[in-house]
């Protein structure tokens, strides 16, 4: 990986009860402790994100959870982000605060999420990453292929290109969605106002809060 990059960063966090024990039942941290019997140290078990450099070629970094070398890694290429991409970002910016600290993810940087961008866009289709991508003709995922498998810990050689794929279609998936919104809504005197500064703003402040 490069040093860090100043620009659009998409982060995907995989978590230890739905990737390695297979039976998450909770989605929150704190109740993942108590109720899965989670320690706090492994409720992650790696992170990926995805980049886009200057010269247009879409990149993405995988961080196994259990280095610390790579945690640090990954805390460097937030926190030098203009931006923050994610689908369902909320959930992984509260698994990162909460295992890391408040202090890991300034809570003042913007943030974008595919969930909301396909939403906006059009609010009657799925937007579940896996049929948001299908739906973009960005890439494609085996209705079964976290259920026939739990993976053996971060460093499984199956785990890297299914966690870094995440990533890669959440960054492609909000650049797309959001180019659709430009073609549909630019000269609409009422629905040119879902591509201001201020939506994107009052939606980074409703993350915040929640997380």
């Amino acid at each position: 990986l490069p040093a860090v990059f100043y620009g659009p960063v998409a982060l995907d966090m995989e978590t230890d009860g739905s990737l390695v024990r297979g039976k998450q039942t909770t989605y929150h941290p704190r109740k993942c402790q108590v109720t899965d019997k989670v320690p706090r140290d492994q409720l992650i078990v790696c992170a990926t994100i995805a980049w886009r450099s200057p010269d247009g070629t879409l990149h993405t970094g995988y961080f196994n959870w259990s280095d610390p070398l790579h945690v640090h890694k990954f805390l460097e290429w937030v926190t030098a982000a203009t931006e923050l991409w994610g689908q369902n970002l909320q959930y992984d910016l509260k698994w990162v605060r909460h295992v890391l600290g408040p202090a890991a993810i300034p809570a003042w940087r913007p943030v974008r999420d595919l969930m909301v961008e396909s939403f906006l866009w059009d609010d009657l289709q799925e937007r579940g990453l896996k049929a948001v991508a299908w739906l973009y003709r960005i890439a494609t995922y085996a209705e079964d292929q976290k259920a026939v498998r739990a993976y053996t810990g971060p460093t499984d050689p199956a785990l890297i290109p299914y966690a870094a794929k995440d990533a890669w279609a959440t960054y492609r998936g909000i650049e797309i969605a959001r180019q659709w919104q430009r073609d549909k809504f630019s000269s609409h005197p009422v629905a040119s106002s879902k591509l201001t500064p201020e939506r994107d703003q009052w939606f980074s402040d409703q993350v915040w809060s929640a997380t």
